[in-house]
């Protein structure tokens, strides 16, 4: 936190300096206009000696509409102004000191003008902090010299005159100075309050960071521990090829499943889907484990089971006003027939007999009716015959359209390989899972996905 503090302070100190110097540079801009506009035109029309001419040509105007053009044009350009202005504005400031003490009296004020013009703009741009400071001195000069000279008798007020110029210039500085001042405290007080907020901000955000890390922390346990609960894929059932795919969409799913061998040629799939993403149906795939724990080895039908299941969870966990769809397949090797039974789960896919079928699905769902009953079927499952179950996550997608696009393309690549064995199903059938997600977006998909293959070996 100290690193990004420290950081930020520099980048703050940064963009203040940064804002500074735009000021001044369109301060300096302002300045220099007003010595074009009011010396350097005026000046240049003037009759004077050649060499006084060139002085003045040389030494004020082109230096200063040269400085004028390069800061106009700086963020075009890219050019390193800084050094640039401050060669320009001793050259112009050398010339005019030089004029103002080698020149007559009648032109003393014009040269008096110029160099109070070419000092502010030396202030405004290389002094910022002391322009309020600056300008009350300035008029406090300026007051004080222009009633000297009416005391001396100088009370000429035409053009180029002593008093015309103490007026201008003093106008110009005063009023450039105090502005520029304003502007100045302006955005002192902006960039206080930025600060503050940019502080609070920064403080927020690492308090966000360490939320966040220490929900990644826990949401790493919740997979392991998740991981730990589902059963192992190597552990094979005779007479049975398995084959499981699990991907859930937030690290941790809501997708929980079971397989278990109740007696030789016997044995007991289950899977469910808790309503919900993320922790929260995660949670609660714990609880489906916990209830189906006690039940999976009862010998009673799926549709029994399910019964009992629906009962169990809506006295235990009632206030928790959440459900599930699950389905249980019981496989009996040695009579060849699967009985299985739905509750609000969709059909799973039956690859036997030479053709593809959809076994049905449906029921009520767990959590909602304590009354609910279950329907048990059966179907021979003959030996080559396969079975795919799974969660809606496998088709399931934001855009409907794309949801039944992906639902017909899954049964067609399920169809052109039942033939084949699992792993080559599950291969074309993740294949075209992936290029679909490719052509529409990984972000149409919103559910954990999870697909149970089975084949009869016996």
């Amino acid at each position: 936190m100290k690193r990004i503090n420290a950081q930020l302070e520099k980048q703050l100190i940064r963009d203040h300096i940064r804002r500074a110097v735009l000021t001044a540079r369109y301060a300096a801009i302002y300045a220099m206009a007003f010595f074009i506009i009011f010396a350097g035109f005026d000046f240049w029309t003037v009759p004077h000696t050649p060499g006084r001419a060139l002085v003045v040509r040389f030494a004020v105007v082109i230096p200063s509409l040269a400085v004028l053009l390069v800061l106009t044009f700086y963020n075009i350009f890219k050019i390193y102004f800084q050094l640039f202005v401050s060669l320009m504005m001793l050259v112009s400031g050398g010339g005019l000191l030089v004029m103002f003490f080698f020149t007559e009296p009648g032109t003393i004020g014009f040269y008096f003008h110029v160099m109070i013009l070419t000092i502010l703009i030396m202030t405004v741009y290389l002094f910022p902090r002391y322009r309020l400071r600056f300008a009350l001195v300035t008029a406090g000069i300026i007051s004080a010299v222009f009633l000297g000279l009416l005391v001396r008798g100088y009370t000429m007020t035409g053009n180029g005159s002593l008093t015309h110029s103490f007026i201008i210039s003093g106008v110009i500085i005063i009023t450039a100075n105090i502005a520029g001042a304003l502007l100045s405290n302006a955005e002192n007080k902006f960039f206080r309050i930025d600060f503050l907020f940019q502080r609070k901000l920064v403080t927020a955000y690492d308090t966000l960071q360490i939320t966040y890390e220490r929900v990644q922390d826990d949401l790493l346990i919740a997979k392991k521990i998740q991981k730990n609960i589902l059963p192992s894929v190597s552990k094979q059932i005779e007479g049975l090829s398995l084959r499981v795919y699990f991907q859930p969409l937030q690290g941790i799913s809501g997708d929980f499943y079971d397989i278990t061998e109740l007696e030789p040629g016997h044995a007991r799939i289950f899977i469910a889907d808790a309503t919900g993403h993320g922790i929260q149906a995660a949670l609660i795939t714990m609880i489906i484990k916990s209830e189906y724990e006690m039940l999976k080895r009862q010998k009673i039908s799926a549709a029994d089971l399910l019964k009992q299941l629906n009962v169990n969870f809506i006295n235990a966990y009632r206030s928790l006003e959440t459900y599930f769809s699950c389905f249980i397949v019981d496989i009996d090797l040695k009579g060849s027939m699967i009985h299985y039974a739905s509750a609000g789960h969709p059909g799973q896919m039956l690859l036997a007999g030479g053709r593809t079928q959809v076994l049905r699905g449906g029921g009520m769902i767990v959590g909602d009716m304590a009354d609910a009953d279950y329907t048990l079927y059966d179907h021979p499952f003959q030996k080559g015959d396969k079975m795919l179950i799974y969660t809606d996550g496998l088709y399931e997608r934001v855009d409907e359209d794309a949801e039944e696009s992906l639902r017909v393309l899954l049964e067609k690549s399920i169809e052109m390989n039942r033939e084949e064995h699992l792993e080559k199903i599950f291969a074309a059938l993740l294949t075209s899972l992936d290029m679909f997600d490719k052509k529409n977006g990984s972000d149409s998909r919103h559910d954990d996905i999870t697909i149970i293959g089975i084949e009869h070996q016996a």
